[in-house]
């Protein structure tokens, strides 16, 4: 029903089947005018041949970009990242199922997850570890 409303196939197969469409008309659009295109180049100086893409331009933010964004920013409330990722556990469990792996130990620890996640936040709320003084926004 979701799918059907924001116009999406209901079929993971159809689903897959158009996306695989698109990309494959994109790659042969691509392809088709890659010679004339002046932002995109292959740079052969190097042992192997390298993509250089030229920077898009900045384009400026109109004022009232700015004015919403500071709107927003200033409603949203600050979040401490460890209490956020320990709640999210709480009501869905998504650590018990090694879906968080932890990058300085190298392998997955969901059942000490929780005990890591309070020592990590006391050092870097400590002033200690990579992310010192970045704990709600700082």
């Amino acid at each position: 029903m979701v799918c059907h409303a924001l116009g999406h196939p209901v079929l993971s197969q159809d689903a897959i089947a158009n996306l695989t469409q698109q990309l494959d008309a994109t790659y042969k659009n691509v392809a088709e005018h890659f010679a004339e295109n002046s932002s995109v180049r292959i740079d052969h100086a190097g042992k192997h041949p390298t993509l250089t893409i030229t920077n898009l331009d900045n384009l400026e933010e109109p004022p009232s970009l700015t004015l919403l964004s500071k709107t927003v920013t200033g409603l949203l409330p600050p979040i401490d990242l460890t209490e956020l990722l320990l709640e999210s556990h709480a009501h869905t469990g998504f650590a018990d199922y090694g879906a968080l792996y932890d990058l300085a130990r190298g392998c997955a620890h969901p059942q000490r997850i929780e005990q890591h996640w309070d020592m990590e936040y006391d050092l870097y709320a400590s002033g200690f570890g990579p992310y010192a003084g970045r704990i709600n926004g700082d």
